[in-house]
């Protein structure tokens, strides 16, 4: 078992298979932390998992960084960022009708759904950045 979050950032770099799944797991962590309910820890946990997949499959390296926010809300911030591709048509994409040639291409479309912050950022040649954000459940 890894150690507990106790900071308020954490740069997870994305290089092998069990970088993904170790990212899933220290977000699960950091949400466990925050007080999140099982089912919030569990969506953050995919979508997580969805992005470092993504940056894996596609650009090869990158990162997956995690923080504690307090603005607007108390929550969880994953950004995801590679040197990688990019994404040539984002609006495509999210679009729900995009076919990867390797999947589904769905898993920023997913991801997107299970958080209430997204926003990406992408260009062909200039790599890809998603930000997404989870807020704490009402205590």
């Amino acid at each position: 078992m890894s150690a507990p979050v106790t900071g308020l950032e954490l740069e997870l770099p994305i290089v092998t298979e069990d970088d993904i799944v170790r990212a899933r797991t220290r977000g699960r962590e950091m949400c466990r932390t925050l007080g999140f309910a099982e089912i919030n820890q569990v969506k953050i946990a995919t979508a997580i998992s969805e992005l470092a997949r993504n940056i894996f499959h596609y650009a090869k390296t990158g990162e997956i960084i995690l923080r504690i926010i307090s603005t607007p809300k108390r929550g969880i911030e994953v950004v995801a960022r590679d040197r990688g591709p990019g994404i040539p048509d984002i609006k495509l994409v999210l679009s729900g009708n995009y076919k990867s040639r390797t999947g589904m291409g769905k898993g920023l479309l997913g991801a997107r759904r299970l958080v209430d912050h997204f926003e990406v950022v992408s260009a062909p040649g200039q790599g890809t950045t998603v930000t997404l954000r989870k807020y704490a459940d009402a205590r």
